[in-house]
């Protein structure tokens, strides 16, 4: 069994959920991260509000930069495909 094509559509949508995920994940470390700052060093909660900003922003972000990433693998992939004869798997 040979993967000869990949749907450009679905292979970004699939970066896109995978890295607003890593991007949430990141956001809550940041967030975490600038609360703990502002307790270590008794800031008025600067970093706190821009670790909680860091839980939206990120994923957005990772979301399109994901979904355009994989939009851009998938071309290439079936490009290159075309010219080599695609991925031999064995499934069972």
């Amino acid at each position: 069994m040979t993967l000869k094509r990949i749907d450009n559509l679905s292979c970004g949508k699939i970066f896109a959920v995978m890295a607003m995920i890593i991007g949430l994940i990141e956001g809550i470390f940041y967030a975490f991260l600038g609360s703990s700052l502002d307790f270590i060093l008794g800031l008025s909660g600067l970093g706190c509000g821009l670790g909680f900003l860091a839980i939206i922003v990120l994923p957005l972000i990772g979301g399109a930069v994901g979904f355009i990433s994989g939009l851009s693998i998938a071309i290439l992939y079936n490009l290159t495909a075309k010219l080599v004869g695609g991925i031999k798997l064995e499934l069972e």
